[in-house]
């Protein structure tokens, strides 16, 4: 019977993460939803579009800083803190923030120096 206790309580926890998890997974896309309604509302649907290609980029540039790191983190760190290894919980943070610190100020230089080029592909002068 103790096995089935531990079961249950295990599910019960699996049950809550999932819980808070779909929540927030909902509200944010409720307030991105939000958000871009109101931006198309009051800059209207040109700057909209040029608020969308920086949205974009944006997203691209983030997603190429992380290279895989929140899945690796959340792996690492969960298996580590089932050996009750602190240290490595602590090196695997840290290693994480010296690869995608320098690799996010890296996009960020570089979406701000290409910034005007967009415009010479997407919008030519004619």
């Amino acid at each position: 019977m103790p096995n089935e206790e531990y079961l249950n309580e295990s599910l019960r926890k699996i049950a809550k993460g999932a819980g808070i998890g779909f929540t927030g997974t909902f509200i944010g896309t409720a307030l991105g939803y939000l958000s871009r309604m109101i931006i198309a509302r009051f800059l209207g649907a040109s700057d909209y579009g040029l608020i969308s290609l920086g949205y974009a980029a944006m997203t691209i540039a983030s997603t190429l800083s992380l290279v895989g790191l929140p899945a690796g983190i959340q792996r690492y760190v969960s298996f580590y803190k089932g050996k009750g290894d602190k240290g490595r919980i602590k090196g695997t943070i840290l290693g994480a923030l010296k690869i995608s610190c320098p690799l996010s100020f890296f996009f960020c230089i570089s979406l701000l120096l290409l910034r005007r080029l967009d415009f010479l592909f997407i919008f030519p002068t004619q």
